[in-house]
């Protein structure tokens, strides 16, 4: 080959050959240990052993040949031959003297082991599977082998047994387990057939929604991963993980998804991790425009001309809109192939922006075999995510499956231990002491058994386990943190120095930034292998790149504990170091992370500008949760930072920005309190432009309170200067939103001569959502003015343009206009649908004010149409809507008199009369003529 092609196609073809090989290894849990020339060495048991290691272990060489014929056939005109492959397989003996399901077997990368699965691939031909005698006694039940002649190798006083493997049985017969100290799954049998009925009524087309919930340790991952590998072969799985810091990162396990689908490696530039994501993507959406563009902006990879224009075109609800609408998609066409098993892991740990996302997701499994698996701690024990995702979950419960993981039993933990010392009895006390300090935990079980063994109280002797004299001077740690840091505490210092510094690195961190930490000190490699060899930590992927993750989440955060906090300091610099000078091409990419580490490590000024990035990227995305989070940790990082001209100056445009995203989610007070603090720095710096874009965020606050009087106020200050400062925004948006507060209290005439000058400012700016209220509030005067039609019209034209364009939010804003000039012009039934499209959007996203007005609009409309009793239930809906938005509302004037009316149409006129009484009071106080003549 490389005397008939130039050395980019050679590279490129064995490139392409080896991904298809090794993504057989990973597709069957198993580790690509090295590169050998053209050859591969793959390990299966290490780090984490199964019970059927050597079972996968064949399985993935069958998918190696069939991955090759399919490259063969990609590349027939460039080999002129296909290329074929000739694989050794040979199974060692356990690790004598380690417990627990997680064996370390990489001792078998070394030593005799090797060396005959090397002696096997060499001596077969062209397309033979040469396995030992070891694993075909293990695996004959499942597969059908041909036993050849002994043959003689170098290095081997006697003839090796050889058996070359035909094929896997369609009906295996009973497979006798893995020899050595795996233990079975054991007291889980009612969880895991609950998850298999789930997976069968899948496989029937029927989608599920899964929900896998259970303490630290306790056996999730496991659980799935047991119903995966026996039962979920035949699907197509998705997989994407949440961490501890990407509670701030916007939709951060669907990042990590799109990263392991699209195969991006670490080391990639820009513009090879998106040519990468492109590739996959247009396999599942082949000749669509807008699918790379929304889902490279997510990973904010940089976009040419053609694909920002796209995206510009999506600002904020649109884009949020389309990318949910994707990624629906995606689910849908892969699952129009096979069934799809989509699961997410350490969820209690993920970003609100996801968990919405998960929620919109759920309807996918109503019309395709989708199963959506969730894993993470109990509710209530991390976070609040569960209770968001409640009232999705209330929708599918006829296909939601809820699997709580309790600690096992007393006999379960028994079985686990007598599993696990390969069926041997220990001693009645010591075996209640491991019980009584385990709790039921199956990783306390282990990490109690590893700590006896490490210290020697636990012997191996042959087959059997016998305990030492050892054991009436060795206390078994009364915690599993205890556990842990005895483990921690026996490591030589310069290797629990290392596992520190992966620890700050977090559950998951690349070798790469550990060698960019260490600052080119020798020896971290031989470290890394030691914590390998303790199993402290496991290779995760070798590629793209070199990848660790602490065995369990708990190990890291104890290791991570041990830490003083001015320890964690200089190392969370330095990670957030490394991860500048690693990914400097893709730094967008890393903005949520680098923001985490300097805050953490303290770099103040670092903290600062990544979290402000990193706020900007999240309203980028409609996340404003997460923005709000970005915007919380830069206005903390300035406390940090001398009092300074360009200090202040970033207080006032940060507290705006902060309060952009919290209109709708934080008390008006609050935000108002940070304002007034804006305020008076702007005036300390003489900075006029900046003073009055704090003023006019304070007018806003205060009409979206429903304090018109206060907001006019502000808005006339702007407008005194806006002309000087020639900003266009200040020239436009106090007076569209003065002509609102005009509207309220019905000053129609005024209220539309304003809206008439601000329209075309607003359409200048670009500025769709104000645009929008405009437009609304515009058809709404008129109508009032009794040219109904006009308004009709108009709004019409507006919900056109939206749903046209696909954006739900522009989409939702025209319904609720079109709903409110029709409730005026007093077509009630016309205006309830409008109402109930808009809340059908607001229920979906969770925006509390559209929530609010949609619902107050289906219950004037029902009022009018003399349905009391169902628009008492949306007058309730309202008011639970308007519980976190505090204080006044918008239209609040209006709608508590319409409110008295229902009331009083129902019947209960005590109730009407002081609903009544509180209308005229709301109504006075916001100077509203008309809703005052209402009350």
């Amino acid at each position: 080959l490389s005397e008939r092609l130039d050395p980019e196609e050679v590279a490129s073809l064995v490139n392409d050959c080896l991904k298809e090989l090794v993504l057989a290894v990973y597709q069957y849990e198993g580790m690509v240990d090295k590169f050998i020339g053209d050859c591969i060495m793959a390990v299966f048991g290490a780090p984490v052993a199964l019970e059927d290691d050597a079972d996968r272990a064949l399985r993935a060489t069958l998918s190696m040949r069939e991955r090759l014929q399919s490259f063969n056939r990609r590349w027939i005109e460039k080999l002129g031959q296909p290329l074929d492959l000739h694989i050794g397989v040979n199974t060692g003996m356990v690790i004598a003297g380690n417990v627990g399901s997680d064996l370390r077997m990489s001792y078998t990368v070394i030593g005799d082991t090797v060396n005959t699965a090397s002696r096997l691939e060499g001596a077969a031909k062209a397309g033979q599977v040469f396995v030992s005698r070891n694993t075909y006694r293990l695996t004959r039940g499942a597969f059908a082998f041909q036993e050849m002649e002994p043959i003689q190798v170098k290095g081997k006083r006697d003839s090796l047994y050889v058996y070359e493997l035909l094929h896997a049985k369609v009906q295996p017969d009973k497979a006798r387990g893995v020899e050595g100290l795996a233990s079975p799954l054991v007291g889980r049998e009612r969880e895991r057939q609950g998850l298999v009925q789930c997976l069968e009524e899948l496989k029937r087309g029927r989608g599920q929604i899964v929900m896998v919930l259970g303490e630290a340790g306790i056996g999730k991952s496991r659980l799935i991963s047991e119903v995966r590998q026996r039962e979920g072969r035949d699907l197509t799985w998705l997989e994407g993980r949440s961490f501890a810091f990407s509670r701030a990162l916007s939709y951060g396990p669907f990042l990590d998804l799109l990263r392991r689908y699209a195969s991006i490696a670490d080391e990639d530039s820009e513009a090879e991790a998106r040519a990468s994501l492109r590739a996959r993507l247009d396999e599942v959406f082949p000749g669509e425009k807008e699918v790379y563009p929304v889902l490279a902006q997510l990973l904010s990879m940089r976009l040419d001309p053609e694909e920002a224009a796209i995206v510009r075109t999506m600002a904020g609800e649109a884009f949020r809109s389309r990318l949910f609408a994707i990624l629906e998609g995606f689910l849908l066409r892969l699952a129009a192939q096979k069934p799809v098993g989509l699961v997410l892991e350490d969820l209690h740990w993920s970003d609100q922006s996801s968990i919405e996302l998960v929620s919109h997701l759920f309807s996918v499994t109503a019309r395709a075999p989708v199963a959506i698996v969730l894993l993470g701690r109990p509710r209530g024990e991390s976070s609040g995510n569960w209770e968001k995702l409640a009232p999705a979950l209330d929708e599918y419960r006829d296909r939601y499956t809820e699997v709580s993981l309790r600690p096992l039993s007393g006999e379960s933990s028994h079985d686990l231990v007598k599993g696990l010392l390969s069926g041997s009895v220990l001693p009645e006390k010591l075996g209640q002491v491991i019980l009584d300090k385990a709790e039921g935990n199956p990783f306390f079980v282990e990490e109690v058994l590893r700590s006896l063994i490490e210290r020697g109280v636990l012997t191996r002797e042959g087959t059997e386990w016998k305990v030492t004299g050892l054991v009436d001077t060795f206390q078994v740690p009364d915690t599993l943190q205890g556990v842990l840091l005895s483990r921690l505490d026996r490591l030589p210092e310069e290797t629990k120095r290392v596992v520190q510094k992966a620890a700050v690195v977090g559950r998951v961190f690349l070798y790469r930034v550990l060698d960019h930490m260490a600052r080119g000190e020798s020896g971290l490699e031989t470290q890394v292998m030691l914590l390998e060899d303790a199993e402290l930590v496991r290779e995760r992927s070798r590629v793209p790149d070199i990848e660790y993750i602490f065995q369990h989440a708990l190990t890291q955060e104890v290791a991570y504990q041990t830490l003083l906090a001015p320890a964690r300091k200089p190392l969370h610099q330095k990670v957030g170091e490394a991860l500048e000078a690693i990914f400097a091409q893709r730094i967008e990419e890393f903005t949520g992370l680098l923001a985490y580490h300097y805050f953490r490590g303290e770099a103040w000024e670092k903290a600062l500008e990544y979290s402000a990035r990193a706020g900007d990227t999240a309203v980028s995305l409609y996340a404003y949760a997460e923005a709000r989070e970005h915007y919380h940790h830069a206005l903390e990082a300035l406390k940090h930072l001398p009092d300074e001209e360009a200090n202040r100056q970033q207080r006032v445009d940060l507290s705006v920005k902060l309060v952009n995203v919290s209109l709708q989610a934080e008390s008006p007070e609050k935000n108002l309190a940070l304002l007034a603090e804006a305020e008076t720095t702007a005036l300390s710096l003489n900075d006029p432009a900046r003073l009055a874009r704090t003023q006019l965020w304070i007018g806003r606050a205060h009409y979206l309170a429903g304090r018109s009087r206060e907001a006019i106020g502000y808005f006339q200050k702007v407008l005194a200067v806006a002309p000087k400062l020639g900003d266009p925004e200040l020239l436009a948006l106090p007076g569209a939103v003065i002509g609102r507060v005009l509207f309220m209290q019905g000053q129609f005439t005024k209220s539309l001569q304003l809206l008439e000058q601000a329209v075309p400012l607003l359409e200048a700016m670009k500025n769709r959502h104000e645009a929008l209220f405009a437009y609304m509030y515009r058809a709404a005067a008129r109508t009032c003015l009794g040219d109904y039609e006009a308004g009709l019209a108009e709004l019409t034209g507006v919900l056109k343009i939206a749903q046209a364009s696909r954006n739900q939010n522009a989409e939702t804003m025209a319904h609720t206009a079109l709903a409110m000039i029709r409730l005026i012009a007093g077509r009630y039934a016309e205006a309830i649908e409008d109402a109930r499209a808009a809340l059908a959007v607001a229920e979906k996203s969770g925006d509390a004010m559209f929530r609010y007005s949609s619902n107050s609009f289906m219950a004037w409309g029902l009022t009018g149409m003399g349905d009391c009793e169902g628009a008492l239930s949306h007058w309730a809906a309202a008011h639970e809507a308007a519980k976190p938005l505090g204080g006044r509302l918008l239209l609040g004037e209006w709608l508590a008199g319409i409110e008295s009316e229902t009331l009083l149409e129902s019947g209960n006129l005590d109730s009407a009369l002081k609903r009544g009484e509180e209308a005229l009071a709301i109504a006075k106080a916001a100077g509203s003529a008309i809703a005052e003549a209402l009350a």
